[in-house]
């Protein structure tokens, strides 16, 4: 972790390295559009910007897991740090805990509910071999080159 900072309102920007690379989160955490953008480039601007979560600095991603049923994407790290952004309802917010029993560090600090969000245990990735079945494929498929429809049966009343 390289650097984590706002210079708009509502807007967390996260910007990774692996030495050679630059890789860059943003997040969004205004109520009407709460989303995470994965700009290829950002440039930080002089004035108006203010750093964020200083125990974050210097921290190694282990994995990015998005929690089950849910709009909330956690960053695990070697540490056992984790970052959390919730970007559901109309209070999203990102929480940044340095150990995983440590005090919450809230980005939007008015919405102190969120301390109360605690962040999931590291899972780790399936091993090669071990991935999930994958799906079937959908019986209604357009084919663009022969521009011919196939369709699955109606269902029967009752089912």
């Amino acid at each position: 972790m390289a650097v984590c900072f706002s210079q708009e309102k509502d807007e967390l920007v996260v910007g990774l390295t692996d030495g050679t690379r630059e890789f860059w989160l943003k997040a969004q955490a205004g109520a009407n559009f709460p989303a995470v953008a994965l700009p290829e480039a950002f440039q930080r601007a002089r004035a108006n910007s203010v750093d964020l979560f200083p125990d974050l600095l210097g921290q190694q991603v282990e994995t990015v897991v998005p929690w089950p049923q849910d709009r909330v994407l956690q960053l695990n790290f070697r540490s056992g740090a984790r970052l959390v952004f919730k970007l559901y309802g109309p209070r999203p917010n990102a929480i940044f805990r340095p150990a995983p029993d440590a005090a919450a560090q809230l980005f939007q600090q008015k919405l102190l509910a969120d301390a109360d969000l605690k962040p999931q245990a590291a899972a780790t990735p399936p091993a090669v071999g071990k991935l999930p079945r994958r799906l079937p494929t959908c019986p209604s498929v357009t084919c663009a080159s022969t521009a011919t429809t196939q369709r699955h049966p109606r269902p029967k009343p009752g089912w």
